[in-house]
């Protein structure tokens, strides 16, 4: 995009103090078109890997006496350091209901000219507009050095670029983390699970599925983020792809409490730049391979489980949590998602206080422990003790034979 096409945000000084007023000349191709027009205004800092969103500010866009756009922001309202506008937002509103939005155009940060601006708590005699891009591109180029000298074990043998593909997670913007970067990528395509799906049919003599146009598709598109591992050190390839698999699945976590979503890796790519072999993992599976009825093919117990299920809540929690369990990577995890099986189960029993004996399963005395003579002197390890205990001493019930 050509600098004449973006929307230009100046401020009219470098440097501003505490008590100043930070002016802005608002420039553009469709600005006059507009009313309104929102800010983010962002925090650069070397102590930070990104940039910080320090405060969004609205204004109606109005000329000065010179025929200029002019917004001014109050220097009180932000901390000293530099400075950019990295987001800007043009409105038409409604003058009488002002929260009627009629038209806007969103400008990210490639589509803004706006140079730096530095509010300091020192004189600003000496202060120039190429002193402060000079500081803020310091910054950048100690980032982009702090990214290439690679996620991990820097002791390991050699290093590999890796790119982890996901899918159902959605984000609109690009930026760095640790030392890997998270890349909004394309929908996962809806003609794929089409094409799957008209396979099916045509196996089974079945009319195949017309293919939508659109939007329509765009609705059932399963949106997507790539996570780049420019330099990340391992052993060998593999090692590569696991730690790179597990760094993402921590992070997808944290997506599911700030995005509400539920994203999960499609592949993982590997790349050994040495000898340039390129690798590409997928999530493997791990359940059973046996055939068979004995093996959990059986048609009958599986319909019994899943009545099962639907009248019993407390089991369909249960199972969800097994299958949480069987699906964790980290084996911490794993086994505290089992372990919560285990102590729901036990306090759902509901043992009487008597029936609780301070004993090893091997029938051993644990010493030091008085015997509970309250329920709030009973652990969760008493519970789950004694219902392994229950479970052990259970006489099997043997079918005789016709």
């Amino acid at each position: 995009m050509s600098t004449q096409n973006k929307l230009q945000i100046i401020p009219k000084k470098p440097c501003y103090q505490s008590n100043d007023l930070i002016e802005f000349i608002i420039n553009g191709n469709v600005v006059d078109e507009f009313n309104f027009i929102r800010l983010r205004i962002y925090r650069i800092s070397i102590e930070e890997e990104y940039d910080i969103l320090e405060k969004f500010f609205f204004f109606d866009l109005l000329k000065d006496n010179e025929g200029l756009y002019i917004v001014r922001v109050k220097a009180e309202y932000l901390d000293p350091g530099l400075y950019r506008i990295a987001y800007a937002e043009l409105n038409i509103i409604e003058k009488e209901n002002r929260d009627q939005i009629l038209r806007f155009d969103i400008y990210e940060d490639d589509q803004i000219n706006s140079p730096g601006f530095e509010l300091s708590t020192t004189s600003c005699a000496q202060t120039s507009f190429d002193l402060i891009n000079s500081k803020i591109n310091n910054i950048y180029l100690h980032r982009i050095n702090i990214m290439n000298s690679g996620f991990g074990d820097n002791t390991k043998n050699s290093f590999f670029k890796v790119f982890v593909f996901c899918k159902d997670i959605y984000l609109t913007k690009r930026y760095d983390y640790d030392k890997y970067e998270i890349i909004p990528f394309e929908s996962l395509g809806y003609y794929d699970t089409i094409e799957l799906i008209n396979k099916f049919l045509l196996i089974n003599n079945l009319q195949p599925l017309t293919y939508p146009l659109g939007d329509e598709v765009s609705s059932h598109n399963s949106p997507g983020i790539v996570i780049s591992f420019p330099k990340l050190f391992a052993d060998n390839v593999d090692e590569a792809g696991n730690i790179a698999e597990e760094e993402v699945l921590t992070l997808l976590k944290a997506f599911s409490l700030t995005r509400v979503s539920y994203g999960s890796i499609i592949s993982c790519t590997v790349l050994d730049e040495a000898s340039l072999n390129i690798r590409i993992y997928k999530p493997s599976y791990t359940g059973s391979l046996m055939p068979g009825d004995e093996f959990g093919e059986n048609p009958f117990n599986n319909r019994a489980i899943v009545k099962f299920l639907k009248d019993n809540g407390f089991l369909n929690l249960c199972v969800s949590l097994y299958a949480e369990a069987l699906n964790e990577k980290n084996i911490e995890l794993a086994y505290s998602k089992l372990w919560s099986i285990l102590e729901s189960m036990a306090t759902k029993k509901a043992y009487p206080i008597g029936q609780f004996r301070k004993i090893y399963l091997d029938g051993s005395k644990i010493q030091g422990v008085p015997q509970p003579t309250k329920d709030k002197e009973v652990s969760a390890k008493d519970k789950v003790r004694e219902l392994i205990r229950e479970f052990i001493n259970k006489k099997p019930k043997i079918k005789k034979g016709n």
